[in-house]
């Protein structure tokens, strides 16, 4: 018999098999398809949602699946592999180079016409599909024959619904954006199935982020540099933003996980860079799974021992997308026996 906890209208349990899956999520009604937007953030081990973690998710539904993610030139970029050269200011960089010294440049400029008209585009197709093949994905989507559709590709070749109508439907439920370019970022071929279940899939890493901030992935930009804003000054009302706009055409489900390797912070760990550096552990198996992501990722922030000063979003968004209710995590770990990620 699975363990299965409540608190608030959260459940979390620890998970082994597809059919434990299903069981903590039997009280959610699936529609006949379901989005699921995965963690493909990074490459590095332990960072983002693995195969073995989706094929359980996959396991515990009946519907037909639809997996949704946007480029992201992090998880792309290796030894092997830097991208493409481009001339910054007459010196000539990789793509490498913009996560690193790029940044602060691309934080304060919103433009990838650059990229999207010339063979960059080409070749970072080239790069993703390559990521799909070697990491287990694509042979597990066509295990489950479920469809997988690149948010950036579509928006990029123009295949979005028309932003006004996106606008006057969004403003009606939560009022304007914060960003008005958020209205031209829903593809068609996601809104064919508006009114679905979307899940939001998160993988717990060693620093915050959780099934809110997992959805910045939909936003199309290859690094999303000028969404996170300099020192990070526009990332709280993009993640509510992408936030809005999504929960206004689909029914948002939260699901953290700990499946498998786990990354925990290590000033000297073997992965990662100097600021986020880690060591890998196996991971504690919990899930967490609610459609309030507020209080999703408010638990699953106490339960990793995460600071909630630094969610800020948690506390903008209250009211708006759930509720924000931190005497939550007190309950989390008064349970019995308590569900860690140790």
């Amino acid at each position: 018999m699975l363990d299965i906890y409540t608190v608030g209208s959260t459940r979390l349990a620890k998970i082994i098999t597809g059919s434990e899956m299903r069981e903590l999520l039997s009280p959610f009604n699936f529609s006949d398809t379901v989005i699921v937007k995965p963690n493909f953030v990074d490459r590095a081990p332990g960072t983002y949602t693995s195969p073995e973690s989706l094929r359980l998710l996959f396991e515990a539904l009946d519907s037909q699946i639809v997996v949704a993610e946007g480029h992201g030139l992090i998880r792309v970029l290796c030894d092997q592999d830097k991208g493409l050269c481009f001339d910054y200011n007459g010196e000539e960089r990789d793509w490498s180079w913009i996560p690193r010294g790029g940044w602060s440049h691309f934080a304060k400029k919103d433009d990838w016409d650059w990229f999207s008209e010339g063979e960059h585009w080409g070749h970072l197709k080239e790069l993703d599909n390559k990521y799909l093949d070697e990491k287990g994905f694509t042979d597990l989507f066509k295990e489950f024959d479920a469809e997988y559709i690149n948010v950036t590709d579509e928006i990029w070749e123009g295949n979005v619904i028309d932003p006004d109508l996106i606008k006057k439907e969004v403003e009606e439920k939560y009022g304007p954006l914060f960003t008005e370019k958020f209205y031209g970022f829903i593809p068609v071929r996601l809104f064919e199935h508006r009114g679905s279940t979307l899940i939001s899939f998160n993988k717990f890493k060693h620093y915050t982020t959780f099934t809110l901030k997992n959805m910045f992935g939909f936003i199309p930009d290859p690094i999303r540099c000028w969404w996170h804003g300099p020192k990070n000054s526009r990332m709280v009302n993009s993640i509510i933003d992408i936030n809005k706009l999504y929960a206004t055409f689909f029914n948002v489900l939260g699901v953290q996980e700990s499946l498998g390797l786990t990354p925990r912070s290590n000033k000297e760990g073997s992965f990662g860079d100097a600021s986020l550096s880690y060591d890998l552990v196996e991971g504690s198996k919990l899930v967490c799974a609610g459609m309030d992501l507020i209080e999703v990722d408010t638990l699953m922030a106490g339960v990793g021992s995460f600071s909630l000063v630094e969610l800020e979003y948690l506390d903008k968004a209250n009211g708006v997308l759930g509720r924000y209710r931190p005497e939550l995590v007190e309950q989390v770990k008064n349970l019995s026996p308590y569900p860690s990620l140790s």
